[in-house]
């Protein structure tokens, strides 16, 4: 146990306090990490059932927890540790008493749970109860689950199974083929695992009805179900050198929502010493999925179908790339001709040990670690200095993107991409960060209409703020001809995100608001920070 220590010793007393006023008998000891325990009993339908309140160290501030016996109730309780799903931390209100929840939200759970529940059902929270919540795995452990694994027919229900681990993290495997469900795509394998992993060779089963939340139900159910791995267990028994066994077991729970039922896998890793009883180590699993991605982000599920041509890899570009990637972008071109300078990482998205790469092959590879499902690729050709048949390949790119991205700050880079995306009908976005990342500033060139130079015009003239910037501008880390601007990493972060917002409100098959706004400037450090608006074709634009 231990000592409690409770900031304030008054509020534990108080609590007694209410719990006599409701003529509940109470008792209070210590708790582990100073938490201090209350203990009563309620009488619910002719029988008294013991109920522990935990007050955590920094309670009130922090939410009470409470407890019963293990498997009273069927829902709204943890199978092991008898937590009872009741005064959440949402729900939590520190001048609340304990004695209150526990004489009215506890009594009318274990009330109901008893003679009605249906009644809870109706009157529950929209959330599931998934059965493999109620396991207890090994920390950081995980096992990544793509497709087809997670089909719904298990075929012959069992099987031989193929586990492989990513290297440098012995904590995290990935399932790559399961007999009778199938094999994942060999793309999907490379872009998680990046390298040859360890392989790992199992069994796998489904069990129907799903198993209790036991660590032995589920591996005694395995063994009856899979006589092959039976025969392997015996077999691993009788070595002489410690082994294991890897079981994957299939089997329906409740999610995502409430009410709804999905197939779900855990895996156990049975270590066999001679002549010892095994011992069981669970892992969880996670679906490495499209569906299970667009789940968290519903309206941008038609991203998967688009792309998009990001030129300029820089401060501004990586973390653009990054968040199209997030998005479910379906595919990404990258041009950038740079290698990455490592004082850079000051706003750059790449790491120290990416230092001397080419910009647009490292970013891309964070984006495909980020989410193996968006093809990103990489150009380090120089745009405006390419050959015939880059330059052919780069317009073919933009014909086929849903939007251009122009990060380079470059005027000429700009109007060389506004001539193609205008001739393809695409939207060109043009972002770059002003001197010191004091101010930056978006442009929205739809085909047909204002371009970058009627922008700049359109600024010379006032009719259009132009954000603030330093006097000190540059630094030059290598020489004349490759300055490096200066700027903290959150201004860029912040542009970034804008730019990624305004490409997505671009593609009109996402049911995200589109942008609304030709033009937009951000000031960093004034009271007023944005100012956004129309643009008109400007009278002195010679393009026009």
């Amino acid at each position: 146990m231990g000592e409690s220590l409770i900031a304030d010793p008054g509020r534990v007393q108080w609590e007694l306090a209410r719990f006599h006023e409701r003529g509940l008998d109470v008792t209070e000891e210590p708790g582990s990490n100073g938490a201090t325990v209350i203990t009563t009993r309620l009488t619910i339908v002719d029988a008294e059932i013991e109920i522990r309140a935990v007050l955590p160290r920094d309670y009130p501030d922090v939410s009470p927890l409470f407890y019963a016996e293990a498997g009273l109730l069927a829902r709204h309780q943890h199978p092991q540790g008898g937590n009872l799903c009741v005064a959440g931390e949402g729900e939590w209100w520190p001048w609340r008493s304990v004695a209150q929840i526990v004489d009215e939200e506890v009594r009318d759970l274990l009330t109901t749970s008893h003679l009605d529940p249906e009644a809870i059902a109706a009157n529950e929270a929209d959330m599931p109860e998934p059965l493999t919540a109620m396991f207890p795995y090994r920390n950081q452990a995980v096992v990544l689950v793509p497709d087809p694994l997670w089909n719904a027919d298990a075929g012959p229900g069992r099987g031989a199974l193929l586990l492989e681990s990513v290297p440098g993290r012995a904590a995290l495997r990935l399932a790559t083929s399961a007999s009778g469900l199938g094999a994942i795509e060999s793309a999907l394998r490379q872009r998680v695992i990046f390298g040859q992993g360890q392989v790992q060779r199992g069994f796998w089963v489904q069990l129907d009805p799903p198993p209790a939340p036991d660590v032995s139900d589920v591996i005694s159910r395995a063994r009856a179900a899979y006589p092959e791995l039976e025969k392997r267990l015996r077999f691993t028994a009788g070595s002489a050198q410690p082994a294991t066994v890897v079981v994957g077991a299939r089997f329906t729970e409740e999610g995502p929502r409430r009410g709804e039922h999905r197939v779900a896998w855990l895996f156990a890793d049975v270590v066999q010493r001679r002549r010892h009883q095994p011992v069981v180590h669970l892992t969880r699993a996670q679906a490495l999925t499209k569906t299970e991605r667009v789940r968290r982000i519903p309206e941008l599920i038609a991203l998967a179908d688009a792309s998009a041509v990001i030129v300029g890899a820089g401060s501004v570009g990586s973390p653009v790339a990054l968040e199209l990637t997030r998005a479910g972008m379906g595919t990404l071109h990258i041009y950038d001709n740079d290698f990455y300078d490592v004082n850079n990482s000051v706003r750059h998205t790449l790491s120290v040990s990416e230092a001397g790469t080419a910009k647009a092959t490292a970013v891309a590879q964070q984006c495909a670690s980020m989410n193996p499902f968006v093809d990103v690729v990489a150009h380090t050709e120089t745009v405006g200095n390419q050959s015939d048949e880059e330059a052919a390949l780069l317009v073919d790119r933009i014909s086929h993107a849903a939007a251009v991205i122009d990060t380079t700050g470059m005027p000429s880079v700009s109007r060389l991409l506004q001539r193609a995306a205008n001739a393809a009908g695409v939207p060109l976005i043009t972002a770059g960060l002003t001197a010191g990342g004091f101010g930056a500033e978006v442009l929205i060139s739809r085909p047909g209409g204002p371009c970058r130079d009627c922008f700049a015009l359109t600024q010379r003239d006032a009719s259009v703020p132009t954000p603030i910037a330093t006097a000190e501008s540059t630094v030059t880390p290598v020489g004349c001809n490759d300055p490096a601007f200066i700027g903290a990493g959150f201004e860029a972060s912040e542009l970034a995100a804008v730019v990624a917002r305004t490409c997505v409100g671009l593609i009109p098959s996402t049911t995200y608001p589109p942008a609304d706004f030709d033009w937009m400037v951000l000031n960093f450090r004034t009271r007023k920070p944005r100012a956004q608006g129309p643009l008109e074709v400007h009278p002195d634009c010679q393009r026009h």
